[in-house]
């Protein structure tokens, strides 16, 4: 399911995946998205593949989702498919889920 967001303040679009344990975003739309982030040790795992090093990692990031907001972490990575990916470290940090009837997803705190 992808998602329209507002990272550091300008546009982007986010695949939920609750397979993916991070938040994970590329090089290339860090940039864009004028994400500053820091060298950090680490590997990442993706399913059947060796662990590959990661890249950098972002800190207290703004993101927007419809009427939320709030800050999360990115690891930056190498991925091929989706530039933007909120895992579970973001579902098990807001609980955002509520599905409605008319097919949009109402995010809710506590």
């Amino acid at each position: 399911m992808f998602v329209d967001t507002l990272v550091n303040g300008r546009a982007s679009k986010a695949l939920m995946d609750c397979g993916a344990s991070h938040n994970f975003i590329t090089e290339k739309e860090a940039t864009k998205l004028g994400i500053k982030y820091t060298k950090e040790p680490g590997k990442s795992t993706i399913v059947n593949t060796s662990p590959v090093p990661i890249l950098d990692v972002a800190h207290k990031v703004p993101i927007c989702l419809g009427q939320w907001s709030g800050t999360i972490n990115l690891t930056v990575v190498h991925m091929d498919d989706f530039p933007l990916v909120l895992g579970l470290e973001f579902i098990d940090t807001i609980r955002p889920f509520s599905f409605e009837e008319d097919g949009s997803i109402m995010i809710k705190r506590d």
